[in-house]
């Protein structure tokens, strides 16, 4: 068993927030050793430099930049990204592992490409190992395919979720 908790905060420009996980440090041994998972802590956020709508509410240019922090037991990490999307393509780029504020600086620079319709984003991002795993990696790559409820309905009233303005691929 096992517990986490999260919070996030968020305008319609500026986003973030934590996570904790593994909050009850669970065992992770089956032959009664005292292996345990430590607690991890995850500390995110963002902004959009750029944001240009049409009609008020339709998303036609935002540029995005994000930054991710974690550290478990003595290992810590902070990747920076980048979000660039002009309807209906997004592209983004991360770099994970950011010199003296990561255990191991430079693990790999991540691309992304989309498309984004109404309800149906498909991406495709890529992994580019840097570290010195390069040799025994051949990177990851990782296709998304998001489909997104924007309605609801009570009774017979149907209301629009507000989205929290962070990049969704």
């Amino acid at each position: 068993m096992d517990f986490a908790t999260s919070a996030l905060v968020y305008n319609d420009r500026i986003w973030g927030g934590f996570t904790l996980d593994h909050l009850l440090v669970p065992k992770t041994s089956f032959y009664g050793d005292d292996a345990r998972v430590p607690v991890k802590f995850n500390l995110f956020g963002g902004m959009q430099i750029i944001k240009k709508t049409r009609l008020r509410t339709k998303l036609r240019e935002v540029l995005s930049v994000a930054l991710n922090f974690q550290r478990q037991a003595k290992f810590h990490q902070t990747d920076l990204g980048l979000y660039y999307y002009r309807d209906p393509l997004i592209f983004g780029l991360w770099y994970r592992g950011i010199p003296l504020v990561t255990s191991q600086a430079g693990d790999a620079i991540i691309g992304l490409v989309g498309v984004k319709t109404e309800q149906l984003h498909i991406g495709y991002s890529y992994d580019f190992t840097i570290s010195n795993l390069i040799s025994a990696s051949a990177g990851a790559h990782e296709i998304s395919l998001i489909y997104e409820f924007t309605t609801f309905s009570v009774g017979s009233q149907k209301r629009k979720i507000r989205a929290i303005p962070c990049p969704e691929f």
